[in-house]
């Protein structure tokens, strides 16, 4: 593994004269692999401690600097989402009296950004001193992300970071905006003042004292759940799903039926615990045939690899046949497909076989057509039919 990271990082830096190069977690650990499927498998089931620990290594020999504020709740607390090669050094000329000014802010990383960027600096200025002069505080009061941000600047959003595809953090170059996913919404970058945190080298806990709050875990916990030692849980992507399944007639051998809400599930699953739900739990998932989907799936189980997680195989089956058997042809994709989702497509469809597949990456990103989960409708409709029908009739919400 190091040999072939040690080998990447070469040709990044050839590539790139001077300046840091920026690395995703994932990029770092295919390049590890050697791009080889079956040792990047190897590597993600049983030597990712063991990888961790290298891009740990690579931190303290000066080789890779961690994008701090991309640090993810299910890997390891010294692991993070973004790296960067440190690359060749740039020969600026220096101004003595800027330099300096650099210097005056001592225990940040404000001189090692902007020594080569004056004229982000100047940009930035106001929004700097604030934030140092409340990171020099002797005693700070602990609150949320949201709460320093309106403290600070006016603006409870100042801090804000997106949920799973969009906690891709923007970089120092772009402008905060918005953006569109791949069914054509729009979507919030990052806030205002994040890309600060990184600029100055700050950890929003360790030195402002605040903390970013947990998305809201919404299930449906059954009796059965506290009379058994490995329990049978299901993830659902969307809400009208979530909702034909914990009353219907879909998913009744499952303990709890929890409600993921698209991306937010990648954090609301650190409070997996809270709940009662163990490592030794049996968990599903079940989400939209479309690459956001699948890329939402392929992340919640890579951050929380020590859970089995695993696809709800037999809802897609159903629905693809359901689907094919009736007069009704998949979505049109509206919108660009993330270039993310598009890159662990093929790792997130490992559990169906081969020809299905192909066949389900063709229909998403040569066609680019989808299937939304609430297809399962098309499956046994009579039986829906009555379901609904009690459910309604027994005043179930």
């Amino acid at each position: 593994m190091r040999k072939n990271l040690e080998r990447y990082f070469a040709e990044r830096r050839e590539k790139k004269k001077t300046g840091n190069i920026r690395v995703t977690y994932e990029e770092l650990i295919e390049q590890a692999a050697g791009n080889e499927e079956r040792k990047l498998l190897e590597i993600r089931t049983g030597r990712v401690r063991e990888f961790q620990q290298l891009l740990e290594a690579f931190v303290q020999e000066g080789v890779l600097s961690p994008v701090k504020r991309s640090k993810k709740p299910g890997y390891m607390a010294t692991v993070y989402e973004r790296y960067e090669i440190v690359g060749n050094k740039e020969k600026v000329v220096e101004d003595p009296e800027y330099l300096a000014l650099l210097h005056s802010y001592v225990g940040t990383k404000v001189l090692e950004f902007y020594k080569r960027n004056r004229r982000a600096f100047e940009q930035d200025r106001e929004a700097i001193d604030i934030l140092y002069n409340y990171y020099c505080r002797i005693e700070k009061v602990w609150m949320t992300a949201n709460e320093l941000g309106y403290y600070l600047f006016g603006d409870e959003k100042a801090f804000e970071q997106p949920e799973g595809e969009k906690e891709k953090q923007v970089s120092d170059e772009q402008e905060m905006s918005t953006e569109k996913d791949g069914r054509g919404r729009h979507r919030k970058k990052a806030g205002a003042y994040t890309h600060l945190l990184n600029r100055m080298g700050f950890d929003i806990e360790t030195d402002l004292h605040a903390f970013y709050t947990k998305e809201p875990f919404i299930c449906q916990v059954r009796p059965s759940f506290f009379e058994k030692n490995i329990r049978k849980i299901l993830i659902v992507e969307n809400k009208d799903t979530y909702f034909r399944i914990k009353n219907g007639i879909y998913g009744t051998e499952y303990d709890c039926v929890i409600y993921g809400e698209g991306w937010k599930i990648i954090r609301a699953f650190s409070l997996a615990e809270e709940t009662g739900i163990m490592e030794t739990d049996t968990i599903e998932y079940f989400g939209d045939i479309d690459p956001e989907g699948f890329a939402i799936y392929y992340e919640l189980k890579t951050q929380y690899a020590s859970y089995s997680i695993w696809l709800k195989m037999e809802f897609y089956e159903k629905i693809l046949e359901a689907v094919r058997g009736s007069e009704r042809k998949p979505g049109k994709i509206r919108g660009k497909i993330q270039n993310r989702a598009r890159e662990v497509l093929p790792s997130a469809l490992q559990e169906f076989d081969a020809e299905t597949a192909d066949f389900l990456q063709r229909m998403m990103l040569k066609d680019l057509c989808y299937i939304p989960q609430e297809a399962l409708i098309l499956v046994g409709e009579a039986e829906v039919e009555n379901t609904t029908r009690r459910i309604r009739s027994n005043g179930v919400t």
